[in-house]
């Protein structure tokens, strides 16, 4: 007890809490609106254009995604993946740009999105190990404290990645 994470206090902390675990839960959903509105939002700004594209297709690579189906690379965390992506594309537009033109350098490439899954599953096991309730009390929010830890991890791995010279042959390493 003594050397335990604080505890959540309060229901709306613990309702955040519940909501952010069912959201790793979700699917992405072609008949949900707001699930592809995310998904062409990620990729008009990454992209640089307003033009809507399709849901299947090559041009998702573009963004990171492994294949024709970003779902595809959401197993394990849903929407919640989507969803922290989004959170760094307009809370921290300057850092995902920089991130994402990294990503795509003929040298240093590395697959954007999986590696942002892999840091939104970092972030879901800290919130169910409860290190950061005490971020959550401060800020009042579990998604803020989630949110603010995955961007701080994804700029964390960008330094290393980019100040390093990392290839996609030192990825298990960083």
């Amino acid at each position: 007890c003594l050397f335990a994470p604080p505890r959540l206090d309060g229901d709306e902390l613990k309702r955040d809490r519940d909501e952010m675990f069912a959201t790793a839960r979700t699917k992405l959903d072609d008949e949900n609106e707001v699930h592809l509105a995310v998904l062409h939002t990620l990729y008009t700004r990454l992209m640089g254009t307003d033009r809507a594209m399709p849901r299947y297709g090559k041009h998702w690579e573009d963004v990171g995604f492994q294949g024709s189906d970003p779902a595809t690379d959401l197993r394990g965390c849903g929407m919640l993946g989507l969803t922290q992506l989004l959170c760094l594309v307009t809370r921290s537009f300057t850092n995902a740009a920089a991130i994402h033109e990294l990503s795509r350098d003929s040298t240093q490439e590395f697959p954007m999105a999986p590696l942002s899954i892999n840091l939104t599953h970092t972030a879901l096991k800290a919130v169910r190990r409860g290190l950061l309730n005490k971020e959550a009390k401060r800020l009042g929010s579990v998604w803020a404290a989630a949110d603010a830890f995955y961007c701080g991890a994804f700029y964390e791995f960008y330094l290393r990645w980019r100040d390093g010279g990392k290839t996609i042959m030192d990825s298990g390493h960083v």
